[in-house]
């Protein structure tokens, strides 16, 4: 009888090409359950490697598939990869309502992973549910806009369904996204082409897609602390920001200037106080157009935002107002420090944004915002909120916690001036969003 290997130590191997043909070895001597241990091992450091998981699949299946990976995830249980592989294995195993199940409790805890989105995205297609299936990929692309793989999957599973209406509109959408990779722009440039002209896209052009492989996430590269030079500038565009979102806001809701300067220097959340009243005093006393009253003050105001106001004066200041906000968002959320909290923050919004939409009452739209958070920091946050509200403080008067960060308070008094309160917690969330 051959003598059966020992298997071979971790530190000995450095590649999963190495441990696979290691494993191969102790599966022709017989060994399978020394393969087994000696994948699991690695696996545990690489749980997403699927020249390994491929070679579990070929020796195991259904209720044997299952345990391995429930035993593996047992093995680091904060390791969110080793619930996306548990997950694979029960849709393997034919039960993709059961992946689904650990899919939707790992994004509870943690929305960032793009391959939890997409292989929830998956089960529900699997399942033939769609409409779910698109809402986990629109979810993807709402926190990770620049992530290719989830423009692709959205728009074949809108050509597969037949919506070639839906698949125009995704088409759009996905071609004005920043930092795609040329090569997609260029292919859905091109599928986009057939879609304009009412026309099913051919197969060929589909297929350069499909096959592609899901990118991995890259590591995360090591935080790095703003200087205090940074901090200071990225206060000064806070609130620069915080003043054009409630200008653009109170002049879209029909305010008068009288009110909207009113407004900005009682509530003293944007500019300073003596900055906002000499700007009512320009336009309401002295009669000037407010980017005369703005260009007082070039330390505050850029050229290129006093162009952008004139340019509104001529045409629609509205529209011209929301560039601004465009731009100022981008600079603000370049100097941004690293902030964990920062996805589960933006679903909170907008689960507020539906609530209050939803019942009108500001008090139970924050109990079921609250009940449906899965993130224990922003919970927290939206219950001193919630005390305040149930004590008879006005969402618009509530003091809130630095988690919602210092745009919303200026949003929320911006938003109640002209009756649209929900719109404070979508507009954070849209800020927030790279």
């Amino acid at each position: 009888m051959i003598p059966k290997r020992r298997p071979v130590s971790e530190s000995a191997i450095k590649s999963p090409d190495k441990v696979a043909q290691s494993a191969n070895r102790l599966i022709l001597d017989g060994d399978v359950g020394g393969a087994l241990a000696l994948l699991k091992s690695h696996l545990l450091q690489d749980p997403l490697e699927t020249r390994l998981t491929d070679l579990v699949d070929s020796l195991l299946e259904g209720a044997g598939l299952i345990e391995f990976y429930r035993d593996l995830q047992k093995s680091g249980p904060d390791d969110w990869r080793l619930v996306v592989v548990l997950a694979a294995a029960y849709s393997r195993s034919g039960k993709d309502s059961l992946a689904v199940v650990q899919l939707q409790k790992l994004l509870r805890t943690d929305s960032d992973h793009p391959e939890v989105w997409m292989a929830l995205a998956e089960c529900y297609r699997r399942l033939d549910k769609a409409e779910l299936a698109l809402r986990a990929l629109n979810s993807l692309i709402d926190l990770q806009a620049n992530f290719p793989k989830a423009h692709v999957t959205r728009l074949l599973y809108l050509l597969e369904s037949g919506d070639l209406e839906e698949a125009t509109a995704a088409s759009i959408f996905s071609l004005e996204v920043k930092d795609l990779p040329a090569e997609l722009l260029s292919w859905l440039d091109k599928v986009n082409l057939h879609l304009e002209q009412g026309k099913h896209p051919p197969e060929e052009l589909l297929q350069e897609q499909e096959e592609k492989p899901l990118p991995k996430e890259p590591e995360p590269a090591p935080a790095v602390a703003p200087s205090t030079q940074e901090l200071t500038q990225r206060e000064k565009t806070q609130q620069l920001l915080c003043f054009t979102n409630m200008l653009t806001i109170m002049v879209k809701g029909g305010l008068s200037f009288s009110r909207i300067f009113g407004i900005l220097a009682s509530k003293n959340c944007s500019l300073s106080s003596n900055v906002i009243n000499e700007l009512e005093k320009s336009v309401m006393r002295d009669g000037e157009p407010l980017s005369k009253a703005l260009a007082h003050h070039p330390g505050i105001f850029s050229d290129q935002y006093l162009a952008l106001v004139e340019m509104g004066e001529s045409t629609n200041l509205s529209r011209c107002l929301d560039r601004l906000c465009e731009q100022l968002k981008l600079e603000y959320l370049r100097n941004e420090p690293k902030d964990d909290n920062r996805p589960a923050l933006i679903l909170s919004c907008r689960n507020l944004t539906d609530a209050l939409e939803a019942s009108g009452n500001e008090v139970q739209a924050l109990a079921w915002a609250v009940r449906a958070c899965a993130d224990e920091k922003i919970r927290s946050a939206m219950q001193e909120v919630e005390k305040q509200v149930a004590s008879g403080v006005r969402l618009a008067e509530c003091k809130f916690p630095a988690l919602f960060t210092p745009l919303v308070t200026s949003l929320v008094v911006a938003h109640d001036a002209v009756g649209t309160v929900p719109g404070a917690f979508k507009d954070l969330a849209r800020l927030l969003t790279r």
